[in-house]
């Protein structure tokens, strides 16, 4: 029986472990599995002796060296010694060592040095040691701050590689390594291609991983520099939410969600700033006639948030059009630049400010803390002073004030819950502080009676 491929449907013989097309593997996991690559205590090209292994994936094995003659540690790739013959698999390899070569920039990897060892290609890379950009991810998202500095490095990187005149195509967390500094670095461009290579694009035309693939990419239409682009808003979204903002059980489920579904921007309200909203929003446009024009312009963009401004480099990769099927309507993206091209904020639609008063929009801990704790308690106080004074102004300010918060309240409180991924049964637990409050005013307000209580006789009438 034939074996498809997943990424290009190429029908293979029975048992093949590897797709005769494009070279990935098509075997069930279970079965035909390749044998462990381990060159620990190996010293290849009489140069680089291999400390460890660092990962092994579907194509190679990365492994921990040091550079005897430089006396420093590296990072040696090494694809399989079973794909080694098939010319896909190797091209690949070479693609990406030839890649790697035209690009020196702090926010990608550096390639070193690129030899066959016996029946092994490797390629020498600089060595990250801090992990990769998953790691970083919270499931409550990270600090607008933190995730704009980090974007800020991978769309320069992104936009050093597009100079280039190659598009990655497979932008995400696991292939964004961090220094020992927290120093993005773009990694495994071993899916890259030359942006004008119209023959290589149909040679696994879907290749890269389905939840951050662009929607032209999800369906086999030629990518460019762009695609790069909403790979990086998915990324930027994923930063601040700490979710994907496409998902779904099966990978053709997230692929139409990457395709129709438009990704839900209310779980930014709250977390981020209305222009780093708006600057996700663009990068997350179906239509990639309708996103940012560069990395850079993206990147630039993201430094006046900050409050730097940058200066956009003259060349950068002219966008043609991508036929879509489907296009999401959104407020068109302009950026305007003055004679010395200094990038200029984008000018976006501003998006609906949340208030209280309504159940649309995000809260974030300042709010909740002022509005559902600062706010109940203040209110409390005045209750108590306003009562001691004169009880039918506390009572008035209970039906005129009181009652209001206490509204705005639980309207945060279930919203903030809404905020952390819960609902239904968590909700009730949180109204047990309110529940006291109500009681606490009713203590307040009530003139209470003079004579005995549960406790005893009232020690004034003794």
């Amino acid at each position: 029986m034939p074996r498809f491929c997943n990424a290009c449907g190429h029908s293979n013989p029975d048992g093949s472990v590897f797709c005769g097309k494009c070279g990935l593997r098509v075997a069930q996991p279970d079965i035909d599995e390749p044998e462990q690559l381990d060159l620990t205590g190996h010293t290849l090209n009489g140069r680089y002796r291999v400390d460890g292994k660092l990962g092994q994936g579907g194509m190679g094995a990365v492994f921990r060296a040091t550079d005897l003659r430089l006396t420093r540690e590296v990072a040696l790739k090494v694809l399989s010694p079973e794909l080694v013959a098939h010319p896909t698999a190797r091209r690949r390899m070479t693609q990406e060592a030839n890649a790697l070569a035209r690009i020196e920039h702090p926010n990608v990897v550096r390639l070193f040095d690129v030899f066959d060892e016996g029946h092994m290609f490797v390629m020498v890379l600089e060595l990250v040691t801090g992990g990769d950009l998953r790691r970083r991810i919270q499931s409550q998202g990270l600090p607008e701050a933190e995730a704009l500095r980090l974007m800020e490095g991978i769309l320069e990187g992104l936009h050093a590689i597009h100079e280039a005149g190659l598009v990655h195509r497979d932008v995400k967390p696991e292939n964004v390594l961090m220094t020992q500094k927290q120093v993005p670095k773009l990694a495994d461009l071993g899916v890259a291609r030359d942006a004008s290579g119209a023959g290589k694009t149909r040679i696994g035309a879907r290749l890269g991983t389905p939840e951050y693939m662009s929607p032209e990419q999800a369906q086999g239409f030629p990518v460019d520099h762009r695609s790069d682009l909403f790979s990086a808003g998915v990324v930027f979204y994923e930063l601040i939410c700490g979710v994907r903002p496409f998902a779904g059980h099966s990978e053709l489920d997230v692929m139409s969600a990457v395709v129709h579904q438009p990704p839900d921007l209310r779980k930014l309200d709250g977390r981020v700033t209305p222009l780093t909203r708006a600057a996700i929003e663009a990068l997350l446009q179906k239509d990639p006639n309708r996103r940012v024009a560069s990395a850079a312009d993206a990147a630039a963009a993201l430094g006046m948030v900050v409050g730097t401004e940058r200066v956009r480099p003259q060349s950068a990769p002219k966008p043609k059009p991508v036929p879509v099927a489907h296009v999401h309507q959104a407020q068109h993206v302009t950026i305007t630049e003055s004679e010395q091209t200094v990038v200029r904020p984008m000018q976006f639609a501003t998006p609906k400010k949340t208030t209280y008063f309504t159940s649309e929009g995000r809260i974030g801990r300042q709010e909740y803390l002022k509005t559902a704790v600062l706010l109940p308690f203040a209110t409390i106080v005045a209750v108590a002073m306003l009562t001691a004074l004169d009880k039918n102004v506390g009572v008035l300010f209970v039906i005129g004030v009181g009652l209001p918060v206490l509204g705005m309240t639980i309207l945060a409180t279930m919203r903030r819950f809404h905020d952390l991924g819960y609902s239904g049964a968590w909700v009730l637990p949180c109204m047990i502080p309110y529940i006291g409050w109500i009681g606490l005013i009713a203590l307040c307000v009530a003139p209470g009676a003079v004579g005995v209580n549960r406790f005893g006789a009232d020690p004034i009438q003794r």
